[in-house]
């Protein structure tokens, strides 16, 4: 979203986002961020890969540095047979 998230107290180099998986009930996730604060990083992203294979929609929400909360709903249909099958560059355990 081309921002950084904002810095919470008790939190070091990680942020809390919401998440929601179709239409499932919303959750809450702490991710690491990355070292230059731009990115944020998942710790279980074989578990996220899966449960974005089983889902038509995914949300995600977080809080910009010094902003009001935002979020994004992406499609995920079809994630399974994208070209470069993500499974196939983040293998399943």
């Amino acid at each position: 979203m081309g921002m950084s998230a904002d810095i919470e107290s008790g939190l070091y180099d990680q942020a809390t986002v919401r998440l929601r998986y179709g239409e499932e009930e919303a959750l809450n996730a702490v991710l690491s961020e990355s070292t230059d604060g731009e990115a944020l990083l998942f710790n279980n992203a074989h578990n996220v890969v899966k449960d974005l294979l089983r889902v038509e929609t995914f949300l995600f929400g977080f809080t910009p540095f010094n902003s009001n909360p935002t979020s994004a709903t992406f499609d995920v249909r079809g994630l399974a047979g994208a070209p470069h099958n993500v499974t196939e560059l983040c293998p399943l355990q």
